[in-house]
């Protein structure tokens, strides 16, 4: 499986980029500041490594098509995340420790579908594979962002993750934010991405997402048996797809 996306990051938008600064207040009274930014060199290896061991471990879809124990399709994963990184359309959010070093948050991947390169682009995929992205595309037929939203590119994403320890703090919902001011900046119209799971769906809304597909898990057996998603009904209840104009 192959990335054929060929919308570039233009290059009048600075690199790196911070796109977002918030603070929060911690158990001990004390406010700490965080900011949203470009993935700079540096933080690299980190952020695809904590890509691999938390978020494919834990995203809905991917652990319960079984993508998370699938080793080839995760490296179909690692070369797509490679590429949006070559790219430079990765957000990382950092903060600092007690001692003033920077700590890595969590971060966004994300690229910019595009009408005339839309395809089924499943090239050499595993079985695991073939549930997800055929779950993804039957999602997306149920309604056509390129007409819905009259555009002919919109931004999506491809995984959010914010470390354990930093959870429950509405820092997954700041980064989707810093997101919209990355599209804003690169001249981009509008957003859409499928949210897996109830907190995503919670940030996404809370964002200023609109919903415009909603379809339940114990559903998509009925559909298509292959996709067989057994175990996620207590972790999620429905897959929305969900859109953001950016006005």
């Amino acid at each position: 499986m192959v990335n054929n996306n060929k919308w570039k990051r233009p290059e009048n938008v600075p690199f790196p980029s911070v796109w977002r600064t918030f603070e929060r207040k911690e158990t001990d009274g004390a406010i700490k500041k965080y900011w949203v930014q470009d993935l700079v060199p540096e933080y690299e290896d980190i952020f695809l490594k904590n890509y691999e061991d938390v978020y494919l471990k834990e995203e809905a879809l991917y652990k319960y098509s079984k993508i998370s124990e699938d080793p080839q399709a995760i490296e179909h994963k690692k070369n797509l995340y490679r590429s949006c990184m070559n790219n430079r359309m990765v957000l990382i959010c950092l903060t600092e420790d007690a001692n003033g070093h920077e700590e890595l948050v969590g971060g966004n991947i994300f690229l910019v579908l595009q009408k005339s390169d839309e395809g089924n682009n499943r090239e050499n995929i595993t079985p695991a594979e073939e549930i997800c992205i055929s779950i993804i595309q039957y999602v997306r037929k149920c309604k056509n962002v390129y007409e819905e939203l009259n555009v002919e590119e919109y931004l999506t994403g491809c995984g959010l993750y914010i470390m354990p320890k930093f959870r429950g703090r509405g820092i997954g919902r700041e980064i989707l934010k810093a997101r919209r001011e990355f599209g804003l900046a690169t001249n981009l119209k509008c957003e859409a991405t499928i949210f897996t799971c109830i907190q995503s769906q919670k940030n996404a809304e809370k964002a200023g997402f609109v919903n415009i597909v909603e379809i339940k898990y114990e559903d998509f057996e009925k559909i298509n048996p292959l996709w067989n998603l057994s175990g996620i009904t207590p972790y999620a209840k429905t897959l929305k797809y969900m859109y953001l104009k950016y006005e």
